[in-house]
């Protein structure tokens, strides 16, 4: 049911929200039946677990054991809370009435990655740094699409978000080896295609001529 009602509120997510979630990182929205405090318990958990992931880069933080304690006490984190109108029609068919949106404490959650061997945003010392610009990037589904593949890659040791504008995403990755061999690991890819790359100090260089110095990758997503 929880996959059922994510993937309702991605495919119904207009671009302007889109924009909003990705900046509210310790922010998160989930439908709700009523108000009771145990529902809401239960809501708040599992929007610490998606602030976790947002706030990490990390996919696969939402499945870590060493969580298992602070989703217990999710409550500790939570700095204000507040119940919003539901207007999507197959929610409401569903049972849920309204959107509860949680606001968590930034230090706080930033303390409990740090304490649990995970880097927040903001906090990774980059070796390499690359800065990759994808567009065409619509909805919470293509980010959670593009962010994904990027942890697949061998190259990619972490991945932050660094602006949202529109349907464009501009990301920081901490990579190992070099640059070209990033490019060309995406390349080889089916979800992103290649529309410039540049050094950061400079336009017009090929993937093949980046070295090991900051560089930036601009690819459109594919549909």
């Amino acid at each position: 049911m929880l996959k059922k009602i994510w993937m309702v509120c991605v495919l119904l997510m207009p671009t302007s929200l889109f924009a909003v979630e990705l900046e509210a990182l310790y922010s998160y929205e989930m439908p709700v039946q009523g108000q009771s405090a145990q529902e809401r318990s239960q809501v708040v958990k599992k929007a610490l677990a998606g602030v976790l992931e947002k706030v990490s880069g990390d996919p696969e933080i939402t499945d870590s054991s060493q969580f298992s304690t602070a989703y217990m006490r999710a409550d500790s984190f939570v700095l204000r809370y507040r119940y919003l109108p539901l207007t999507d029609e197959l929610l409401w068919n569903d049972g849920y009435r309204q959107i509860l949106r949680v606001d968590f404490d930034e230090e706080a959650v930033r303390q409990l990655l740090k304490q649990s061997g995970f880097s927040a945003l903001g906090d990774l010392p980059f070796a390499t740094l690359v800065r990759l610009t994808v567009t065409k990037v619509s909805s919470i589904e293509d980010y959670a699409r593009v962010t994904h593949y990027l942890h697949s890659l061998g190259e990619v040791t972490h991945v932050q978000v660094e602006e949202v504008d529109r349907d464009k995403i501009v990301l920081q990755l901490n990579i190992q080896g070099d640059v070209a061999g990033l490019a060309h690991s995406i390349d080889l890819g089916d979800t992103m295609i290649q529309v410039g790359a540049h050094y950061l100090t400079g336009y017009g260089v090929m993937p093949s001529d980046l070295s090991e110095e900051d560089a930036e990758l601009t690819y459109r997503l594919i549909e």
